[in-house]
Parts: structure tokens; sequence; C-alpha cells
């Protein structure tokens, strides 16, 4: 089968060869296309695009390899031009010449040049006949040589020659070549100040240019850098192509393997090229740019492959995104983790529990006695604070570990790798001593501790939410607990706490429904058969179960803030009834109100009785009773007797109750200032059964007159009890054996029948 070449018939150029060469093949050749030699296979260089190339401003002696070339021949049927529609369409001045010297054919623009309308009029005329003596000599000069050479020549001012040739290749003349000078300069100056514009724009965007030239295969090639390129690095600039493995060199060990992806990927025309990298500054630092570019010809590289881009320094730009993501996941104040980087931190922890097979501890760590801090010195004080506290939990915990700040004062810990949940302790001891050393601030010597709660993942749940609630609970447990310790989560205590819970909530809920109620059972003294005193008891009408006793439903709100709320109720309201007794004429008793130790402690207890007493002007205060419990520590007892005695200073006087069912009876005798002292009725209940509960009220009521208190017995329930009670000498009674508790209405109705 003949070659493309020799199908067509058409002559062979080298690459290197150049527009001018393929120009006098054409004439000389009477033909429309030409081949061209480029990486061991032909190529096509038609007439149309020579002319454009030409017109495009490229030098005559541009090489042809800087062409766009077709790779296939041209398709049949495709209109050729004359070989005069081809003279005059070239942007040039184009001559034939016979051997002496006659112009056969010259072009418009050349006719133009020497002030001739028409081609027509320069026919048959010669060099003599249009330049001076001298030039024109040396134009005869020129046209011997390349007759005499049969070689083509560049000569001055842009001027080309080659012979002229028949078909069987015999040199007839000659054929010239020259640039118009006006258009020429013109697109040279075009071409200047639009590279000069280009050098300032990318100057101004901070881009440098590259241009690619990758070798045949799989060979990184050359590649060439602006100056701006090197500016960017603090380099000097340098001139030329040099390998890419210089390039590579300046890039993060990290980045190479995706930016050498990167371009593979654009070489194998598979798409532009793009990719964010980083760059070695010569100060030894590292800038991050973004680089892009894409193929521009496929054909003039030595190599077959050209690729031009341009970088761009964007490394604030990374700064910028990078100081968001840490605002996005991390505590501004801290610069611990926040919420939203604990839960993947959690969900990361989870994973590698299940597949390791150990144990990931979850804690919840609260700050104790925060508030007053941040309240007395200032929030500015109290972020300082917060600030030392998350650097002390950091030197706490090992590298693997997590230290978050969830809000305030609370943070939470991840502990991962663990066997047992017993080996988070130790951590979480010296978690503690560190935190319970004194901070030194601003010339503040601050004392804080914390209470910590633990789950243990995956036995106290497989969830972040899941975990984070129960270490919540734990922590709770732990605060419950005194403080300044830590508690591991107990689903069994957990569940008590949560049936005591909803327990709170529906004793608080018949509060608000009004279905509590106080009612009232007097204090008989049997020597006379007198009413001495009467006693507020709160009773619940629940809706279905009837008529409750505190004894079912007190013990839910036991060391809760809602007991010192329904202690604050029934103080008030009982107040308001005595007044209401007093206003409609009834005889005057003194009313008996039970407060718990933890509502008598209670910083606003003082002031909440003041405010009481002071809506009831009308009462007398002394004619309340207040009946407290045991203590249960030496610093208690004293704390109670100072408050005791405020309050005494308002005229209130105060009962020991339920003397008798504790081990401090004596001791509470003799620090507490209590006018009146209450036998325990769960010993009165059964003296009459059990010999032991009969000893200890007959020692309780020797004990209290000895300290010369009166003495009265609770649970009066018999006759039995009435009679064996004033033989050992106590008078004072109070049971259903006297009369049962009533609502105020009955009670009323009751005194008033009795007296």
């Amino acid at each position: 089968m003949p070659s493309a070449s020799e199908s067509y018939d058409v002559p062979v150029l080298l690459a290197e060869q150049s527009l001018y060469d393929a120009l006098c093949h054409l004439l000389n050749g009477d033909v429309h296309v030409l081949a061209v030699r480029l990486a061991d296979a032909l190529h096509y260089l038609s007439a149309d695009t020579l002319i454009q190339a030409l017109r495009q401003g490229l030098p005559g002696d541009t090489p042809l390899h800087r062409l766009a070339l077709s790779s296939e021949p041209p398709a049949g049927g495709r209109q050729i031009p004359s070989a005069e529609g081809l003279i005059n369409a070239l942007p040039l001045l184009l001559w034939v010449k016979d051997r002496n010297g006659q112009f056969l054919l010259v072009n418009r623009s050349f006719a133009q040049v020497c002030g001739e309308n028409s081609p027509a009029g320069l026919l048959g005329k010669s060099a003599d006949d249009l330049l001076p003596p001298e030039q024109a000599a040396v134009v005869r000069e020129t046209d011997q040589r390349v007759l005499q050479t049969g070689q083509g020549q560049a000569l001055w001012f842009n001027i080309y020659k080659a012979p002229w040739r028949s078909r069987d290749g015999k040199i007839l003349g000659t054929l010239g070549f020259a640039c118009d000078g006006a258009s020429q300069h013109h697109l040279q100056e075009q071409a200047e100040y639009q590279a000069h514009t280009l050098d300032h724009v990318l100057a101004a965007v901070g881009e440098g240019v590259w241009e690619w030239h990758p070798a045949a295969g799989a060979e990184p090639g050359l590649i060439q850098h602006s100056a701006r390129w090197y500016a960017l690095l603090g380099l000097p600039p340098q001139g030329g192509f040099h390998p890419l493995a210089h390039l590579l060199a300046q890039i993060h060990e990290a980045d190479r393997g995706r930016v050498l992806a990167a371009l593979d990927t654009c070489r194998a025309g598979l798409g532009a090229y793009v990719c964010e990298y980083r760059l070695r500054h010569a100060q030894g630092h590292y800038l991050w740019v973004r680089d892009q570019g894409r193929i521009i010809d496929t054909a003039s590289a030595p190599g077959g492959l050209r690729l031009m881009g341009s970088v761009t320094d964007i490394t604030a730009l990374k700064e910028s995104q990078h100081r968001l993501e840490h605002l996005a996941y991390h505590d501004a104040l801290t610069q611990l983790p926040n919420r939203s980087l604990l839960a993947d931190r959690m969900h990361m922890a989870i994973a590698q529990a299940e597949r390791n097979g150990t144990l990931a501890a979850i804690a919840y760590l609260d700050l104790d006695d925060f508030k007053p801090i941040n309240d007395t010195l200032g929030h500015d004080m109290g972020d300082r604070l917060l600030i030392e506290i998350a650097r002390r939990l950091n030197a706490s915990t090992r590298a693997g570990d997590t230290v978050a700040r969830l809000g305030g004062d609370e943070f939470a810990l991840i502990y991962n790798g663990l066997e047992r949940g017993e080996d988070c302790e130790p951590t979480l001891t010296r978690l503690l001593e560190s935190i319970a050393s004194p901070i030194l601030l601003q010339g503040h010597e601050l004392h804080v501790t914390a209470s910590i709660g633990v789950a243990l993942c995956p036995l106290d749940g497989n969830t972040p939410a899941s975990l984070l609630r129960h270490a919540d609970q734990a922590m709770y447990l732990a605060k419950q607990a005194g403080r300044n310790n830590f508690r591991l989560y107990d689903p069994e205590r957990q569940h008590r706490m949560r049936t005591q819970r909803d327990a709170q909530a529906r004793v608080l809920a018949a509060l608000s429904r009004g279905q509590l109620e106080l009612h009232y059972q007097p204090t008989l003294n049997t020597l006379n058969g007198q009413t001495v005193g009467m006693e507020a008891l709160l009773r619940w009408h629940h809706p279905e179960r009837g008529l409750l006793r505190p004894a079912h439903f007190l013990p839910a709100l036991r060391h809760t803030r809602s007991a010192m709320e329904l202690g604050d109720w029934v103080l008030a309201h009982a107040i308001a009834q005595l007044e209401q007794w007093q206003e409609e004429g009834l005889p005057l008793l003194p009313l008996s109100i039970n407060i718990a130790s933890q509502h008598l402690l209670h910083p606003d207890f003082l002031g909440r009785l003041r405010l009481h007493l002071s809506a009831h002007t009308r009462l007398d205060p002394g004619l309340i009773q207040l009946d407290i419990q045991e203590a249960s520590t030496p610093s208690e007892v004293k704390r109670l007797g100072r408050v005791m005695e405020n309050c005494q200073a308002l005229g209130v006087s105060f009962a020991m109750d339920d003397f008798g069912s504790g081990y401090a009876s004596m001791t509470h005798l003799q620090h507490l200032p209590v006018q009146r002292v209450k036998i325990d009725q769960g010993r009165v209940r059964n003296m009459l059964e059990a010999p032991e509960d009969l000893a200890i009220v007959r020692c309780a009521i020797g004990v209290a007159q000895g300290f010369g208190r009166e003495v009265v017995a609770e649970g009066v329930e018999t006759e039995a009890h009435c009679h064996a009670l004033q033989a050992m000498g106590c008078h004072l009674l109070q049971g259903d054996a006297i009369a049962q508790p009533m609502a105020a209405a009955g009670f009323r109705d009751w005194l008033v029948h009795h007296n």
C-alpha cells in the first residue's frame, strides 16, 4: 500500500524547516498541501493553514512544528486555491523573476509598494527600473547567488529568496518574499504590548507561569517557570528549561504523588490539570499554592506535547480556612475540642473499643463552687480560671485521649484502651488532685474542686448521647456524695434515682393541682385534760389511692430542692391557718411544724421565715414551734445551733422530733436550744410488745426531764399506751388514742367541742 505522501503525491518537509520553505514548495510544486515529518509520523500542512499563520504575524523563519498540523490528509472534494488566489492572499510581498531578473509574476501587495495599481504594471521590468543603481546591483548579486547555489537564502529586512523551478526541477529564475515593514512593525508592537500587559496582570494577581514539555513515554520531561514563580518562592530567576525533578524537589513530600497523578491525568487528555499543594520557600517554610494548566499544543513541542499553566499563592486562604475549621470544632475560650469534635472522637472511641475488645471511659466533669468565684470576682477572672483548668486537664491526660469543653464549667474526657473499668480510677484521682491544687490568678488564691461521673463503653451504652447522659447522671451522684470525687455509672442505682425522680414529679404535680393539704392533730395534757398544742401534718388526696400519709411520698423528695420548696409551702400555709383561727376567736395554741434539717440549713431559710412572719403581723411568733430531727454530724449540730438561735430571735421556738431514734440524742439536748422533746412514735407504738423500745422510751423521758425539757409522746394509739406513759411521768400525749389528724375545718369543730 502506498504511503499517505505517495497517495497524495505531495512534497515531504522536515519539522525544522521554516514557513518560507513551505511557501516555496507550495508555489514551486503548484500543490495545495505539504507533508511534514514529525516524530516519525507524517502530518499535513495546507495552504490555508500556512496563510493563516503568516497573517497571525508568525515570522517566516518559524519552524513548521510550531504550527497546528493535521494528522490526517485533507478530505477529498476540498476546494483548492488557485495560484493567483494563493499569492494575493499572502500577507507578504511576493515576486517571481526569470534568470535575467525581469518580473514574471508579482502579487498586489508588491505592486502597491512599488507604486503600481496593478501587478501587470511591473511585468517585464527589473530591479534597474525600480531602484537606484547601487541597490539594483545588490539585488542582481543575490539573485545570481540563488541561481548558482539552488538554495533559498534569508536576507536583510526579512527578505527571503529561493530558486523558481519548473516541474522537472530546472531553475527558471528566482522566487522572493518580503514582509510588509509597516505591518510587521505593527504586529510586533502589538505582541510586545500584549506580553507586557500579561506580565503586569500576572504580577498583580500574584501568579507565576510555567511551560512543561513532557518527554515521550512516561518520562517527566522539561519545564520552565516565569520570574514571578521564582519570586513567590524567594528564589533568583532562572532562564530556560530544566528537568521536572527540580520542581518536584520543591514540593512537600506528602503532596508529590498527588501532583504527579494530576499531571498524568491531564497529560493523558482526561481533563484539565488542577492541584493544590505545598511548595518550599527559600527560607525553609512552605507555601500553599493552587496550580492549574492545560494542554495547549500536541505537535510543536519536541516530545509531541506542550502544557502551560499558572501558580497562585493561596497560603493566606488556607490559613483562613484552617482558622475557620478550628473555630468550628474547638471552644473559643479554652481551645479545647467542642461538642461537635467530641462527638466525632466518641464515635472513634466506640469503634476502637468494639474493634479491639477494650473499654472506653467517658467522663463528665463539673466544677464545684465555680459560680461564686465567677459572681464575686467577675467573668474575666472566671474565664481565666477555666483556661487554667483546661490546661491542667490536658496536662493530666494521655496524648491519645481527649479533653473537651461542653460549656460553662462542664468538661468531658475520653480514655481509650482500658481493660477494666477500674483502670481509669488512678487517672481520675490524679485529675481531682490537680484541680484541687490552689490556683493563683492576679493576686487571688482560688480553690475549686470537681465532681466526675464516668460511663464505660460498651457496658453503659454504645452511642455518644447515651454515654454522655449516663456519665452526667453518675456525676450528680458524685455531687450528692459530697463533691470532689468521682462515681462510675451504676444502672441499678440509676433505676432507683429514675424512680425517685418520677415520684418527685408526681408530688410536685399534686402540689400544683391543689391535692396536698394540711391536717392537724392535737396534743393533750392528761393531768388536766386540756389541749396544749397541735401539729400540722401533710396529707395527699391522691385521686386513685385516697388519702396518703407523708411516709408514702415524702421519701421521694428527701435531699432535693423540691423538699425545701414543699417545706416552705407547709410553713406558709400553717402560719396563715393559725392566724385565721386566731381571728375567728379560737383558743391560741402553739403550732408545731416539721422542718427538715436540710431545709433549715439552707441559706434562704431565715429570710423566708422572716417573710412569712411579716405577712402575718397580728400573730404572735411565740406560737410557732419548729420540729427538727437529729443531725448526722457534729459540724451539722453546730450549724443547726447557730440557725436556731437566729430563728429564736424572731420569736419562734424549737422541739426535737423523733427523739430516741438515733444515737446522739443527749448531745443534741446539750448543744441545741430546744424547749420540747418529742419521743419517736415508732418506739412508743411498739413499747408494749418490745421491752427494748419500752426501755428506750423510759430512758428518753428521764433524759429529757433531766435536761429540763418538756416531753411529748407521739404515736399513742390505745388507752394502755396512755396509762403506761403516765406511769413513767410523761403526761403530754399525741396520737390516734387522743384524736386522729383532721383537716382545718374538722379540727376547728373538734377543738370547739372538746373545750
